[in-house]
């Protein structure tokens, strides 16, 4: 193994051993010519000088003589080392620019209204005595912490056209587990109490190429660097590299981490505008496209009664789409809780006075609308979920009692619509909402508990119906060739290359809301876009099995093709706020107290 390889796989034992050959005065004399151990020359009114440890340091300080297992310990950050996120800062900017004495200033340039410089300091950092050359081999070491396979924040590179990141991943060991801790069970730093837990760290540079900012991010018990730190590092990269590349920009700060401003672009109409996934879009409509082509011949050639209707039904929809991408994701996780109580309302009344059509009670007229709110909680309930996981902590979640009020959440809905009956979309909301615990982080086990608890409640729930409306359960609906069963004609019509075109359609559109899900930097953004495009995921599955005799007929539409008002309009909601959570992927939400606006 060697230098490079080394730092990109994060190899302790390597520098165990480089560190006994140089010895631990020669590692502190290189060390505070890269900025550690020491106060710099900047101004700022207090900072902290650290520790850079030497035999004399420890005998001076401590009385005692040094020991060779110190050395190999202070080789990799640990041990009697201390430094701050400044000093890992200018460390690191020193190495990146071949050995150069670069010193921070918060200041560089006063510029008058129209950006010229009126006052300018000339920074000429002095050559430090390193070899250019040692600078190199440990720059393409970092280079490769992100950019190689093996590196150890491989999962933190930026992905973005022309941006990249160099780097370092650390982890400060507050203390080990006993073997007496081990004896009754615990593993892992995680399993400790969160003051003891290790501090992440991670310094990088960018761009790759030709650096211009160095971050450094530590999280206090935050574990380690890898999964913890270098992520916030990538994100404020990335945030600088992007500012950096325009001209005029406006911006707010807020405090994202206790040792780091995080800036966010404020996106006018005109951004969100460019910002807009129209790919997708296009895609829908495409899909929306069949659907009226299939009603049309459902009607024997006339627009009317269903094709003419289910245009004016898209369009609507797409009034409906665009106006909730264009809302600020903050505003829906601010009243996602208030669409949750209003649509749960809306499924009580359905209860209490709701129309009965096809043996089933799930409709509420509205004299020029016939409402299905089941249809509506599919996106409330995944709302509600994404900000209640939204403020808890992966620590809280993996509690029990945490996991009660989201459990709530989707079983109030579920049994409700169960006694409409329909059981298609109790199973969607239950499915869907098991997505989003899971990307959330419950574990497995948790799952099997919930089903096998539901599943010897059965027996109990079905006591408590009355017998119309266990009649209700037991029958199956006559299918309708104009909706739920609108995919056997299609591929009657249209042929195997017809019927293929469709599905690779969905599957783009699934696709691109996956990949919605993963470029979300913000967690509730991350969670909605999971639910929305699974429950998308979950109408053409359980349809296309259904019309295919895999599973029962339990009236669940395929989206944007099947006749239909509610769906088609919670459809188009739904990919709405999917694309809100797209122009807004960039932007930090900061966690907040449960029930908090």
């Amino acid at each position: 193994m060697d230098l490079e390889t080394a730092l990109i796989e994060s190899c302790d034992v390597y520098f165990y051993e480089v560190s006994q050959l140089i010895g631990i005065d020669n590692i502190a004399k290189t060390a505070k010519k890269l900025g550690l151990g020491q106060l710099l020359d900047f101004d700022l009114p207090v900072q902290t000088e650290g520790v850079v440890p030497t035999k004399d340091w420890k005998f001076g300080t401590l009385g005692h003589k040094w020991k060779r297992g110190e050395t190999l310990v202070c080789s990799i950050g640990q041990g009697f080392v201390q430094t701050t996120p400044l000093q890992n800062a200018v460390m690191l900017a020193r190495v990146i620019n071949c050995g150069y004495a670069v010193t921070p200033r918060l200041m560089r340039m006063i510029v008058d209204e129209d950006g010229n410089p009126v006052e300018e300091e000339q920074l000429n950092f002095e050559k430090l005595d390193i070899d250019p050359v040692h600078m190199e081999f440990l720059k393409r070491g970092t280079d490769g912490v992100t950019m190689d396979e093996r590196g150890t924040a491989r999962g933190s590179r930026i992905l973005e056209p022309g941006m990249s990141m160099g780097g370092k991943t650390g982890t400060a060991q507050v203390r080990r587990i006993t073997l007496a801790e081990r004896a009754t069970g615990v593993r892992t730093n995680e399993e400790l109490p969160w003051k003891e837990r290790d501090h992440a760290l991670f310094v990088g540079y960018g761009p790759i190429e030709k650096p211009r900012y160095v971050v450094s991010v530590i999280v206090e018990h935050g574990g380690g660097g890898s999964s913890v730190a270098a992520p916030i590092a990538r994100d404020i990269m990335a945030e600088s590299l992007r500012l950096a590349g325009s001209t005029i920009y406006r911006c707010v700060i807020r405090s994202g981490y206790d040792l780091a401003a995080v800036v966010y672009p404020t996106l006018n109409f005109s951004d969100k505008l460019r910002e807009m996934p129209w790919t997708l879009f296009l895609l829908l409509t495409a899909i929306a496209g069949f659907g009226f082509l299939m009603l049309y011949s459902a009607a024997n050639g006339d627009m009317q009664p269903w094709s003419g209707r289910q245009m004016m039904r898209f369009g609507v929809g797409a009034i409906v789409l665009l106006t909730a991408a264009f809302i600020d994701i903050r505003l829906w996780l601010r009243f996602s809780y208030h669409i949750y109580g209003l649509t749960l309302l809306l499924l009580v009344a359905v209860e209490i006075k709701g129309s009965i059509g096809m043996g089933a009670q799930r409709w509420l007229n509205l004299g020029f609308f016939q409402l299905q709110p089941s249809e509506l909680m599919k996106v409330a309930v995944v709302l509600a979920l994404g900000r209640y996981f939204q403020n808890v902590s992966f620590d809280d979640i993996r509690k029990p009692l945490h996991l009660f009020i989201p459990l709530c959440i989707v079983m109030a809905p579920a049994a409700l619509v169960l006694r409409q009956p329909d059981l298609g979309t109790a199973v969607m909301l239950l499915m869907g909402a098991g997505a989003i615990f899971f990307v959330s982080g419950v574990r497995l086990w948790k799952f099997g508990l919930v089903i096998a608890s539901g599943i010897a409640a059965v027996p109990i729930v079905w006591q408590t119906l009355r017998e119309y409306q266990q009649k209700r359960i037991l029958t199956f609906l006559e299918p309708e060739k104009q909706t739920d069963f609108i995919f056997t004609m299609l591929a009657v019509e249209l042929g195997l290359a017809g019927g293929l075109l469709v599905l690779s359609l969905y599957v783009m559109v699934l696709v691109y809301g996956f990949i919605i899900a993963y470029k979300s930097r913000n967690q509730f953004g991350r969670l909605i876009s999971i639910g929305i495009i699974t429950n998308f995921f979950l109408y053409i599955f359980i349809n296309v099995a259904m019309v295919m005799g895999g599973v029962p007929v339990v009236g669940v539409p395929l989206p944007l093709i099947s006749y239909g008002g509610t769906a088609m309009l919670t459809v188009m909601f739904s990919f709405g706020i999917l694309m809100s959570a797209y122009v807004h992927r960039e932007m930090r939400i900061q966690r907040t107290q449960p029930g908090m606006d």
